[in-house]
């Protein structure tokens, strides 16, 4: 505690601290969300409960766990009610309208959203919605550098769905094409899932008025303008 106390308070007034023999070497086994988006397309993965019907935290928690990211370790901490020193802004974690979105606002900006829709069937739809700049980390290839090649950093902008079927506890895979019947160029878009309501919305990044709603239609979406 002495050791600890003396780093602290050297930092503070600006004096050199000595550094023990020991070297403080953490490990680090995270992904990047330009990464994330690059393999969650075809991989499935356990609900963090084991449950075929989790709620939005379970979905939360199921998603860093698969995903090990500093920003998702970073929300889930919030959500578990530790202080993340003001490093999140605008989240929301509505357990009853199965709904979580949180943003970051440091060096660069970032969103991640996650909402939920039960389906008559017995199965849990989820979707994740991820957006925002991250440094460049070498190795990623983002289409977002052709048309800026010195911005120091990497957009991400994309929307996924994860399917819990009635009896299993295993998120898998649904792209947007097969829930809705066609791509989408989702760096052209805002996303925003539903709070309120079962229909997401794509608004136009040049132009706000354009907007493209997903109707909700009991696990697939029917595009409309």
């Amino acid at each position: 505690m002495k050791r600890i106390a003396s780093i602290i308070i050297a930092a503070v007034l600006g004096l050199a601290v000595p550094m023990a023999a020991q070297d403080y070497n953490f490990t680090d086994n995270q992904l990047c969300f330009a990464q994330i988006v690059g393999q969650w397309h075809d991989k499935c993965f356990y609900t963090a409960d084991f449950s075929d019907k989790p709620d939005i935290t379970a979905c939360l928690l199921s998603l860093a766990q698969a995903y090990p990211n500093d920003v998702l370790a970073l929300n889930v901490v919030h959500a578990m009610g530790y202080d993340t020193e003001g490093r999140l802004h605008n989240f929301v974690l509505d357990k009853q309208a199965g709904y979580f979105s949180s943003e970051t606002l440091t060096e660069l900006e970032g969103r991640v959203q996650i909402c939920l829709w039960r389906c008559t069937d017995g199965s849990t739809l989820v979707a994740v919605a991820l957006t925002g700049d991250e440094y460049q980390m070498e190795g990623i290839d983002n289409r977002y550098l052709e048309h800026y090649p010195d911005w120091p950093a990497v957009n991400y902008n994309d929307l996924m769905f994860f399917r819990v079927a009635r009896d299993e506890a295993i998120l898998m895979p649904h792209s947007p094409q097969e829930l809705c019947g066609r791509a989408f160029n989702f760096h052209r878009y805002r996303i925003e899932l539903p709070r309120h309501g079962k229909d997401i919305k794509l608004i136009g990044k040049d132009d706000p008025a354009q907007v493209v709603t997903l109707r909700w239609n009991d696990g697939r979406f029917a595009v409309a303008r």
